[in-house]
């Protein structure tokens, strides 16, 4: 940014990568700004999460093979799954983070939850594949989901997104 204009000292972060590059923020010399607006967005504490979020997490998985879905919604469902964990949440309540970093018991609970997400996906999926009326129940499931969720996100971006006619199919 040239200096003298409302961005100088922000820069913005960007990876190695040419797809990561629209999770750039914007971050002051010393950290990044929260609730700053950027153009027509504003840049919330979540998003800046999520965004360094799929940062590392395409930094740790960055052999193309996988796309954000898959790091992130197994890294979610791992999170979960350790957030079950009784004795990690009593851990994770009573010490700070640099105390509850060197937990004895996070090695394992970590262990047991990407083996329990595993066989979750795996019990799921062939849930799905062997039954029918579960495959159609799932499909109907995701089909309000998946398209819920991206007219949505079309109109964030455009207020005068026009509500498709009921019979638009293609």
């Amino acid at each position: 940014c040239p200096l003298g204009s409302p961005w100088a000292g922000f820069l913005p972060l960007q990876s190695s990568r040419e797809s990561d590059r629209r999770w750039a923020i914007l971050e002051y010399r010393s950290g990044p700004i929260y609730g700053i607006e950027v153009g027509q967005f504003i840049i919330s504490k979540p998003q800046v999460k999520l965004a360094e979020l799929v940062q590392h997490l395409n930094d740790l998985f960055d052999d193309g093979s996988l796309t954000e879905a898959d790091k992130v919604g197994m890294f979610q469902h791992v999170a979960s799954k350790m957030m079950e964990n009784a004795e990690i949440n009593k851990q994770a309540r009573a010490n700070t983070k640099a105390q509850f970093t060197h937990s004895p018991t996070i090695g394992h609970v970590l262990l047991d939850a990407l083996v329990a997400a595993m066989d979750s996906y795996h019990t799921m999926g062939k849930k799905v594949f062997d039954d029918k009326a579960a495959m159609d129940r799932f499909q109907s499931m995701l089909i309000d989901y998946v398209y819920d969720n991206v007219n949505a996100k079309e109109r964030e971006a455009s207020p005068e997104f026009p509500a498709p006619a009921p019979e638009s199919i293609s």
